[in-house]
């Protein structure tokens, strides 16, 4: 096993004579004044991909993205923009994909194929802003499938002034990414999930929306 860097593991390479499961993250991670535990189970190389649409978090100000290489000279675009030209197994500084959610939607593209992680910032930014730091795998376009089943659990918050009273139960929302031709298939737990799409910025052909969905377990099809 290597590392890239002694103090930063990202872009760490791992190789096993077995088959095995590799889950990264960090104990008190920060993504703005905030931290928090993260952690994501990670995919094999084989299953990398060169193109990407990132979501902005329902509301959050800002996201922020790392993209991981194998191959060298690895130019990263965002929205047709060139921001970093990566080498093998080297991490991009998170600042230079900091994504805003006056745009919600960013299409990235690499030359080679790449791993991206999105990282969720928290409330502290005040005004209409909530949630905490956390991760989460972006699966590439080129492994898009046609149905799954995601599931969150029921929580709570709890106020500073009343440690006892756990009350404001929390929101959850799905980011659907879908080619736009086939947004009129969209289906939620059996009904149909056929509004309420933007087109993705950078990406002509593809549609987006943040679903907000309950506690428990969600089927989402796409025909």
């Amino acid at each position: 096993m290597t590392t890239y860097s002694q103090k930063d593991i990202s872009g760490t390479k791992i190789c096993a004579d077995k088959n095995i499961a590799v889950f990264n993250g960090n104990q008190d991670g920060y993504t703005s004044a905030i931290s928090s535990f993260m952690c994501h189970q990670s995919v094999p190389v084989r299953m990398w991909g060169k193109k990407y649409v990132a979501v902005v978090a329902a509301k959050q100000r800002y996201n922020y993205v790392r993209i991981t290489a194998t191959d060298s000279a690895t130019v990263v675009k965002v929205n047709g923009i060139v921001k970093d030209t990566l080498q093998p197994f080297q991490t991009n500084a998170a600042a230079n994909l900091q994504l805003d959610s006056t745009v919600s939607a960013y299409y990235i593209e690499t030359t080679k194929p790449t791993i991206c992680y999105q990282y969720l910032s928290s409330a502290d930014e005040g005004g209409a802003y909530m949630g905490s730091p956390a991760t989460m795998l972006l699966t590439p376009l080129e492994e898009a499938v046609n149905a799954i089943r995601v599931s969150n659990f029921k929580g709570y918050i709890q106020p500073d002034n009343d440690p006892d009273n756990l009350v404001l139960p929390w929101s959850y929302y799905a980011n659907l990414v879908v080619p736009t031709a086939s947004v009129g298939n969209m289906v939620m737990d059996n009904m149909p999930l056929t509004t309420g799409f933007q087109p993705v910025t950078g990406l002509p052909g593809y549609s987006y929306r943040k679903v907000p969905v309950t506690a428990g377990s969600h089927e989402f099809t796409n025909s």
